[in-house]
């Protein structure tokens, strides 16, 4: 009776093993081989989120000897990129998938495995985004548009300094505001002091800003000035500038309608010393008026009040009510 259960045994383990070899293709049975086709792979990955792709190749070979071997194989690909750049969009590429494997072959007809299939992310667009502002060239535009300003809110755009660099120089009283000596009950005037006399030695500048009068052509421009001052005779004063250069060099320009008092004021430094000016005054407001036509075409044209004084005697001095650049 034992002898007959080893037997049985030995049969069984036989059979067994000779199952194991048709699993793994070690049938040399005849028949015809068909090798699976090579996966293909994924597209570009996607910049946005991580795709996973799963290849699955089965691959079944039938012999005349009833074997069926079954082989599968598993290929998994993450492709992830994700680009952001500010400026120039860089561009987001997914990793490329793995191709299936090829199937095994049996002892008889053998089918490959299907075809690996990896998708990568889509490619991944940044697109950055630049602003840059350039500085303006020459001055404010000037033609189809005046400018007038009566300096009741003391606008921006006028700035005053010294005229000459001299350390003997006094700083600058030029102020804007309400002034409390002088024309007092004026509402917004630039003034040598608005509280009290000009600085002894004064060589002091109030500069409008810059316009622009390239685009002029076949008009006439003037600026007109309201002003009322107060000054030492023949001394102390001030006179109108322009300037084309950047304020690099400065020429005295004629003042129409109130014209100069004097051709030689004799203030301590120049400018104004040795120049024509307002001087003296009869506490009036004036208008004067300068013709800007010999600067027509010129991009960048300034215009300044400047004021000077000797060591000694000092008045109310110099208020500017308003300033026009008309254009007719």
């Amino acid at each position: 009776m034992r002898a007959l259960e080893n037997g049985i045994r030995t049969i069984l383990t036989a059979t067994l093993l000779a199952g194991v070899g048709a699993c793994n293709g070690d049938d040399q049975s005849s028949g015809t081989d068909t090798e699976g086709t090579t996966g293909t792979t994924g597209t570009t990955g996607s910049t946005t989120s991580p795709t996973t792709a799963t290849d699955t190749s089965t691959s079944t070979s039938t012999s005349s000897s009833t074997s069926t071997s079954t082989s599968t194989s598993t290929s998994t690909s993450t492709g992830t990129d994700t680009g952001t750049d500010t400026g120039t969009g860089d561009t987001g590429t997914g990793d490329t998938g793995t191709a299936g494997t090829v199937g095994s072959s049996g002892p008889g007809t053998t089918t490959g495995g299907t075809t690996g299939t990896t998708t990568g992310g889509t490619t991944g667009t940044t697109t950055g985004t630049g602003s840059s502002t350039g500085g303006s060239t020459g001055g404010m535009p000037i033609c189809g548009a005046a400018f007038f300003t009566d300096f009741t809110s003391c606008m921006d755009g006028f700035t005053a300094g010294k005229a000459n660099s001299d350390p003997g120089v006094s700083n600058p009283t030029w102020a804007c505001g309400d002034p409390t000596s002088g024309p007092v009950g004026a509402i917004g005037v630039w003034a040598t002091n608005l509280d009290g006399s000009y600085a002894p030695d004064e060589s002091a500048y109030l500069e409008a800003p810059p316009i622009d009068l390239s685009n002029c052509g076949g008009n006439s421009v003037f600026v007109e000035i309201v002003h009322w001052y107060d000054i030492e005779n023949n001394f102390d004063g001030g006179n109108f500038q322009v300037s084309i250069d950047g304020g690099q060099t400065w020429d005295v320009v004629p003042a129409l309608g109130h014209w100069y008092d004097t051709n030689d004021l004799g203030a301590s430094f120049v400018p104004p010393a040795g120049q024509p000016g307002f001087t003296s005054g009869d506490m009036t407001w004036r208008t004067s008026i300068v013709d800007l036509g010999p600067y027509l075409g010129e991009a960048d044209v300034r215009f300044r009040f400047v004021f000077g004084s000797d060591a000694s005697v000092q008045y109310d001095g110099w208020y500017i009510d308003s300033y026009e650049v008309i254009v007719q």
